[in-house]
């Protein structure tokens, strides 16, 4: 029996009505994820982008940069557009999911360090340390992971979440 010792990340970028500005994390997280594609590391990483019922955005510009790209016929508002990359990831079969704003500052080191720390064990969820508590790993303090991420504790881009959790 072969075991697939590979794991996958989806990479979830709602949007909230900043073409301009979510064009430019989308070409961020892009290139780090090609670059990322030229590694032989353990993690898969998928770019999936939900444009919310706004006819603003160049569709043709987004497709070029990510995996996959969602236009939802309606508004969903922000906490249903952010629910829906949950859904969409364990749906999918992602092992984990990193909900990234299209807004918030995302350092080009991000997806390499995400990588190595989900190589690293199985977490149920990195947000922002990595001491040892049962299932949750953590060594480094909260600000730590936040700042490796790009976010601050209020940001949303700050946590990487697992899905083995049910729905």
């Amino acid at each position: 029996m072969i075991v697939n010792t590979r794991k996958n990340l989806l990479i979830y970028m709602p949007t909230y009505g900043r073409p301009e500005v979510s064009l430019k994390q989308a070409k961020n997280i892009y290139k780090q994820i090609q670059e990322h594609r030229k590694t032989l590391t353990k993690v898969d990483f998928k770019f999936l982008i939900s444009i919310n019922c706004d006819n603003s955005y160049p569709s043709s510009k987004f497709e070029k940069y990510s995996d996959m790209l969602i236009f939802q016929p309606v508004n969903l508002g922000g906490n249903i557009n952010i629910a829906f990359g949950f859904f969409q990831a364990k749906q999918d079969h992602y092992n984990y999911l990193w909900i990234i704003g299209d807004d918030e500052p995302i350092p080009e080191s991000a997806l390499s360090t995400i990588s190595g720390l989900i190589c690293e064990s199985d977490y149920d969820f990195l947000i922002g340390s990595r001491l040892k508590l049962g299932n949750f790993v953590i060594n480094n303090s909260y600000m730590d992971l936040s700042n490796m991420t790009g976010g601050t504790p209020s940001f949303i881009s700050s946590t990487v979440y697992s899905c083995k959790f049910n729905i």
